[in-house]
């Protein structure tokens, strides 16, 4: 039944290849564990705990570190990998949809930025995987991890509004946020464009 599920999921199966196939290195490892604070950063979200926001922005921090860390690893040791070049960016994509997913949730950010921008992960995760089944690997670009800092940066800033540590400057600063949660849409769009735009070639 796997074998027939597999044969009929071409890309999934492509994707566990590469993930059998790799070794889990230092800097795989690291964006794995991405995938699993942004869990444990949604339950902390999810809870009613005075001290739960404060844990949200620390597991949230933490994880937005490891997404440095691994690709400072991944070039300073030379382990780039396919795996790596597919597991990086889709951490970032888990951890940043659960964080406006949360918010929009809570009230904190507008439903149409959210859609936005789960709309772009989803379409660029598609064409990775679609890619992939063509033996092609689509790395993240500089239009990617800019996007992905300025998503970082917009959700820390919510985080430190929630959690008290700004205390009354909290309001004020989550009004200055909105122009920054525009231009993250915007940059998220436009990246995801670019990403299409470079893939034409190799979709022929």
């Amino acid at each position: 039944m796997i074998e027939y599920y597999l044969q009929r999921n071409t890309e999934l199966a492509s994707l566990l290849s590469l993930t059998l196939l790799t070794p889990m290195n230092l800097p795989n490892t690291l964006s794995l564990s991405r995938i699993f604070m942004a869990a444990f950063f949604t339950l902390f979200l999810s809870m009613d705990f005075s001290w739960a926001p404060l844990a949200a922005l620390i597991c949230f921090i933490l994880a937005a570190l490891t997404d440095w860390l691994d690709g400072y690893l991944a070039r300073k040791l030379n382990l780039i990998t396919d795996l790596g070049k597919l597991l990086d960016p889709l951490a970032d994509k888990i951890l940043v949809a659960a964080a406006f997913v949360c918010f929009t949730e809570k009230g904190l950010c507008p439903a149409w930025a959210t859609v936005a921008i789960l709309f772009r992960e989803f379409a660029v995760t598609g064409l990775r995987l679609l890619l992939v089944e063509k033996q092609v690997v689509l790395p993240a670009d500089q239009w990617g991890k800019w996007k992905t800092v300025l998503q970082m940066v917009y959700c820390i800033i919510v985080l430190l509004s929630i959690s008290g540590l700004l205390g009354g400057a909290s309001e004020q600063i989550m009004r200055y946020s909105d122009l920054l949660l525009y231009t993250t849409v915007g940059l998220t769009i436009c990246s995801g464009t670019n990403y299409f735009i470079k893939a034409i070639p190799s979709l022929r």
